[in-house]
């Protein structure tokens, strides 16, 4: 048995021989031989190439862009963003095993619960497939969620597609058609955690990655509350950006990051050193992730993943302070 990860490229002469593995930018002969060596071709992770089955393709209310629902053969169902094809994965479910989160993000989403157990009001920027309520409403059913999306062709697929309208049905699950900019700004709503989520394309918009927009969402948390900021961003400078705006806004930030041959995670979790207390070294943070698995009785290992990923708390030159 031989496996080939997506990105192959086959090109010259080659055999493949059996018990080979074949990792993505390898290049290989277009014919190859193949003879007496069954292939097995592996998506090591649905991000990275379009799903074989295209369930619905509309454009986004933006203007710039389509929005799409695909499905893959083993069952994962993604949301994506795109022009003429394929651009990037957006929220994906496994329809099997709909509580295991696909995306590590997501997982490591699920640390804020570390430092907040017993939140009440959750506020969401950017829906996308809704997998992230959906997610926190099984897990959490007691809380509030309040998810603010500014694309209405996507709140329209999540509802089709993902579940959307039933989650919004049981009363505990708010979905606003706003700018997270605007709403952020102008709510007299508080929250507890707050999760920033927002890409157009593949980028946080650019009018969120600023300090006026982190202050206002440090205005309407509890006290004591934690911001998660998807820091998974296109470019260093951007990504030096919102560490300093970070650094600038919260009392103490905490960084996971956790990247495979498809995947870069990063997370931001932002506070008052009180509120990260529980996260404040890799120790702790491990010890609690254990405990939340247990108690919220989690289908995949955060604990597992929080000792891979935590890297420490930041400073506003995003280095880590030893813990």
């Amino acid at each position: 048995m031989s496996m080939v990860l997506p990105g192959v490229t086959l090109i010259g002469y080659n055999r493949l021989a059996p018990c080979s593995l074949a990792l993505p930018h390898d290049r290989f002969a277009a014919h190859t031989d193949w003879s007496d060596c069954p292939t097995k071709r592996v998506i090591a992770h649905h991000g990275s190439e379009p799903p074989q089955l295209i369930l619905a393709e509309r454009q986004s209310s933006l203007g710039t862009y389509n929005v799409s629902v695909g499905r893959f053969t083993d069952d994962i169902l993604v949301l994506f963003f795109g022009q003429n094809g394929w651009l990037g994965w957006q929220s994906g479910i496994n329809l099997r095993r709909p509580y295991k989160p696909c995306d590590i993000y997501i997982k490591l989403f699920f640390t804020s619960f570390i430092c907040k157990p017993k939140a009440k009001q959750v506020l969401i920027i950017g829906l996308g497939g809704g997998v992230l309520p959906m997610l926190i409403r099984h897990y959490f059913p007691t809380v509030i969620i309040h998810v603010v999306e500014i694309d209405a062709t996507v709140i329209e697929l999540a509802s089709e597609f993902f579940y959307l309208t039933e989650q919004i049905e049981n009363g505990y699950m708010h979905v606003i058609a706003d700018d997270g900019f605007l709403y952020a700004s102008e709510t007299a709503h508080r929250y507890d955690i707050i999760f920033i989520d927002a890409f157009v394309e593949d980028a946080m918009p650019s009018h969120m990655n600023t300090s006026q927009f982190f202050s206002n969402l440090h205005g309407i948390l509890n006290a004591d509350g934690c911001l998660v900021t998807n820091a998974n961003l296109p470019t260093n400078d951007v990504y030096d950006r919102l560490i300093k705006t970070c650094s600038s806004t919260f009392e103490s930030n905490v960084l996971f990051a956790h990247t495979n041959i498809i995947e870069n995670a990063r997370v931001i979790i932002s506070g008052t050193r009180t509120c990260l207390t529980s996260i404040s070294s890799s120790t702790k943070a491990t010890q609690e992730a254990q405990w939340l698995e247990s108690g919220a009785l989690l289908e995949f290992s955060l604990s597992r993943l929080v000792t891979f990923a935590y890297r420490g708390l930041l400073t506003d030159n995003d280095t880590r302070i030893s813990t």
